[in-house]
């Protein structure tokens, strides 16, 4: 099965949807305000990850206010996985 990756369309009609600002949109996922702009007028690709949470934000599978947590959870267990702790 191919995946087709977020395009630059998908990801402003995502942040409009969620009611979020691009700057706003940049910070819930970490990155700089810049990037999110960048998506946008498709000068970047939408990163992977960037893609993931705005898919399970726009599900309703998980809240903005509670993905600071689920970040701090998945870093855990990735290093636990690894053998390497915090």
């Amino acid at each position: 099965m191919t995946h087709h990756r977020m395009t630059a369309r998908q990801f402003e009609i995502a942040i409009e949807k969620l009611g979020l600002s691009q700057v706003a949109s940049a910070q819930l996922v970490g990155h700089d305000p810049r990037s999110a702009r960048r998506w946008v007028a498709d000068e970047r690709k939408v990163p992977a990850t960037v893609e993931i949470v705005m898919r399970l934000l726009l599900a309703r599978k998980i809240k903005p206010s509670d993905l600071e947590e689920v970040m701090r959870q998945s870093i855990e267990a990735l290093l636990k996985a690894y053998g390497r702790s915090k």
